[in-house]
């Protein structure tokens, strides 16, 4: 919350500057030239961090461009918890109690960037805002598990162990049993997709002195919203609706 709360007030702060400087008659544009720009990005939020392409294009009105952004993103529970395994001196790897699947999201959106800020004697930044949506799609990967399925369970010193996706159902999923964490490939086979919807409200600030190139910071917010809880963890209260906080940093050219 208290990331969220930085990046509205600085939001905020960013429109303000933009009337002063409109009443001053400072925002002076010198980006006419500029048609298109392409640039690459990561980024992090509120659920995790992640990376971009962003194509933007100028409209006549030379203030406004179009934006088509695909980004790629993961996205972790807030209860995530890494434990030490039981079996840590046999070998064992600290994992993720209560976690069934890594979520990563793709994101394709289309949007509207207006500049607030031009390039001016005054100043060498430039600063936009801009709201886009799309499609998004989350990529729901099976969290693999060592379970320990010993043979004489008095003893259990002679066994087997056997990946598996945390089942909360599963009475052999639990610490006496979980060995640790498993292999990160395992369980590409059982990948599934679940369709979602992307809205992005951004503020960009190009700190770079030439309009032929993009050295920005973003700053805003976004919501990710799914049509049905997205199961990251088994233990704990999924939800559908991803809405948080957002810090890029982004590097390309303008032409």
């Amino acid at each position: 919350m208290r990331f969220l709360f930085f990046i509205s007030v600085f939001s905020f702060l960013i429109n303000v500057l933009y009337s002063q400087e409109v009443e001053r008659g400072v925002a002076v544009d010198d980006d006419k030239l500029v048609k298109s720009s392409v640039s690459l990005g990561v980024n992090v939020h509120s659920f995790g961090y992640g990376g971009e392409i962003v194509y933007a294009r100028s409209l006549s009105d030379s203030r406004w461009e179009q934006c088509y952004t695909l980004n790629f993103a993961s996205y972790k529970h807030k209860k995530e918890l890494k434990i030490p395994s039981l079996y840590s001196d046999a070998g064992g790897a600290d994992y993720i109690f209560g976690k069934m699947n890594y979520c990563y999201v793709m994101g394709l959106t289309y949007g509207m960037q207006y500049k607030l800020l031009g390039r001016s004697e005054f100043s060498r930044v430039k600063v936009s805002t801009g709201l886009s949506a799309g499609l998004s799609l989350a990529f729901l990967k099976p969290y693999m598990l060592e379970i320990w399925y010993p043979i004489n369970p008095p003893q259990a010193r002679s066994g087997f162990s056997v990946l598996e996706q945390y089942d909360p159902t599963n009475p052999k999923h639990n610490s006496q049993n979980i060995v640790g964490e498993g292999d990160y490939f395992a369980g590409f086979n059982n990948l599934y997709v679940m369709p979602g919807i992307k809205c992005l409200w951004l503020n960009n600030i190009d700190l770079h002195y030439s309009n032929l190139f993009i050295r920005a910071i973003q700053v805003g917010v976004q919501v990710d919203v799914f049509f049905e809880e997205v199961p990251i963890m088994g233990i704990e209260q999924n939800k559908n609706i991803f809405f948080g906080g957002y810090l890029g940093i982004m590097i390309g050219n303008a032409y």
